[in-house]
């Protein structure tokens, strides 16, 4: 059973003319219980809206969006922003500690909770310190522990690293994956570098321009670690960027993609690893 299904989800604003800007169209998409999936797409298609959506702070126009078989609702869902958003005001602990806080939790036993989640991103002594006196790494380790401690079944992130220096942001992905395997929640997980996807994800979904449909679906089948500098990876990297300037019907594209990924690839599960969709 899925643990997030959105079915014909769909969304638009309006411009300051009155236009209507569709976003989202036609949305379906499913995430398994420990599934790790990527959404891969150009800036501005609609990636962060998607998001919110699976979130609960935007409404979808049209379209359902479930969690766990319920309605979506904050209680079911953590999200990490592309900013830790972190209260300056509050200790790195008592940030970590402040919605438990919230849920009813008393103040001794959240902290102690907080402490744990802290430790697992090591970070636990600077438990006393501020925001401003980390390194903008260090606040996104303390966003995923405050997102953690919540205990939420799914995790929706929104390029967490993308403003971080290329080594902070390989430790954090590294660091990511070890939480996601001891912990083995869904996540969902938006970007918009095909290496990062490639390097964290069970499944990619390839998003359009907007109005963002879902062009194509890529299962990965490469075991973790991956070395990035491996042939097969720097073809897929290849591959994956193709799809970004091409529209081909989906199904027609998703076999020549298999039979290239077979040619480059020494080891493939038996499904096919690309699924492609007609739209």
């Amino acid at each position: 059973m899925a643990l997030l299904r959105l079915q014909k989800v769909k969304k638009s604003f309006f411009g300051h003319k009155g236009e209507e800007i569709e976003v989202l169209t036609n949305i379906d998409l499913e995430v398994k219980q420990g599934e790790f999936v990527c959404l891969l797409g150009p800036s501005g298609c609609g990636k962060s809206t998607l998001l919110n959506i699976v979130a609960g702070l935007l409404s979808p126009d049209a379209g359902a969006v479930m969690v766990d078989g319920q309605p979506v609702g904050a209680d079911r869902v953590g999200m990490v922003f592309q900013e830790g958003g972190l209260f300056p005001w509050l200790t790195v602990l008592d940030n970590v500690a402040f919605g438990l806080w919230v849920k009813g939790m008393g103040k001794k036993d959240a902290r102690a909770k907080a402490r744990e989640y802290l430790r697992r991103v090591h970070l636990e002594e600077f438990a006393f310190i501020y925001p401003h006196q980390l390194s903008g790494g260090m606040r996104q380790r303390v966003a995923i522990a405050r997102t953690l401690a919540m205990d939420p079944p799914f995790l929706l992130m929104d390029e967490p690293f993308s403003a971080l220096d290329t080594r902070t942001r390989r430790l954090l992905q590294q660091e990511l994956l070890h939480i996601w395997q001891q912990t083995r929640k869904g996540i969902l997980f938006v970007t918009h570098s095909i290496e990062e996807a490639l390097l964290l994800a069970d499944r990619v979904v390839v998003l359009s321009g907007r109005p963002a449909r879902i062009k194509q679906e890529v299962t990965l089948p490469f075991p973790r670690p991956r070395d990035l500098r491996r042939p097969p990876f720097v073809f897929w990297e290849e591959e994956l960027k193709s799809l970004f300037g091409e529209e081909r019907d989906g199904q027609e594209y998703s076999q020549t993609f298999y039979d290239r990924a077979l040619s480059q690839t020494a080891v493939l599960p038996a499904a096919r690893p690309f699924v492609g969709r007609s739209v």
